[in-house]
């Protein structure tokens, strides 16, 4: 059903490298294409040269140093899964206009691949890539940066950035069901992302309230919520329902897709109203599909 959007996307991307190619005097980085892992990091690079055109910028050297190791060596995509980096792998860029800080690593050769025995969640990954819906979504996760280490039940600072499409920050549990959950999670917003970029921006009024911020959000914010949690809760009735029960822990996937299925519940209702926002058909075919198939289950486990 999102064949068209995901053609949309990389048509995009394309557009964007060539664009890219053509302001360079037609100057080719090493490896500069529109495949998938190359177009994060041409993004990621993108984005350090508007940080360094800022007189104020605070990591200037490490940015320099960065940009040069850039255009020394090639961004290979990796034939075995996306790239994993550590958070001391990176460089912190603090921007006012994010919530939280965009990670850029310092070196492409740092990263392993995340099926890698060496990283920290091949098991969560060997997972996800049994499950169906994951096939839609893996296209949008090219880099994963690793932050703090957290426990089963600790709440977690995971998180996207619109500025660099296809990387997770994401903290590592050791438990293979939970850090899968973070994954599915953070690339549904990926995804959305890139959809929604396509258009014009979604309006930022009126506003609805958020069961998962407890305060008032935009259509963004709402259907971002909507999307990402539609599909956890899709992956956890996923795992129930399966052959997996020896890798999880079940009274956790339990109570959070109860949890979760509630709070969908409660905000199903401003989803429809925030969808008449989304005028391109497609787009908002594919929301209302997955806000419809995530209230069935809902209904089901809540």
């Amino acid at each position: 059903m999102t064949e068209a959007l995901d053609s949309q996307v990389l048509n995009s991307r394309q557009r964007w490298v060539s664009r890219v190619q053509m302001a360079c005097d037609g100057v080719t980085a090493p490896g500069m294409s529109s495949v998938s892992s190359n177009y994060a990091r041409l993004r990621q690079l993108h984005y350090v040269a508007s940080q360094l055109q800022k007189p104020n910028c605070d990591c200037r050297a490490a940015l320099m140093d960065l940009v040069a190791e850039a255009f020394q060596n090639p961004i290979d995509s990796s034939p075995t899964g996306p790239l994993l980096f550590s958070e001391a792998d990176c460089v912190n860029i603090k921007d006012r206009r994010n919530e939280s800080p965009a990670l850029i690593p310092s070196r492409i050769s740092a990263g392993v691949s995340i099926a890698s025995p060496r990283s920290p969640m091949p098991s969560a990954y060997a997972m996800l890539n049994t499950w169906s819906t994951w096939m839609s979504l893996y296209p949008y996760l090219d880099q994963v940066v690793t932050l703090s280490k957290r426990g089963l039940w600790d709440t977690v600072s995971s998180y996207t950035l619109t500025i660099c499409p296809g990387v997770v920050y994401a903290d590592c549990v050791d438990d293979a069901a939970r850090m899968a959950e973070i994954l599915v999670h953070e690339t549904a917003h990926n995804r959305l992302n890139a959809y929604l970029a396509l258009f014009e921006p979604l309006s930022s009024s009126p506003t609805w309230w958020s069961p998962w911020r407890k305060m008032q959000r935009p259509a963004f914010g709402i259907l971002h919520a909507m999307y990402a949690f539609s599909h956890v809760v899709a992956y956890f009735n996923w795992l129930l329902e399966g052959e997996n029960s020896a890798l999880f822990n079940r009274q956790y996937i339990l109570l959070r897709l109860k949890d979760e299925a509630c709070a969908l519940l409660q905000t199903y209702q401003s989803a429809t109203e925030a969808l008449a926002l989304v005028t391109d058909e497609a787009l908002n075919l594919h929301l209302n599909v997955t806000f419809s198939e995530a209230k069935v289950l809902s209904l089901q486990r809540a």
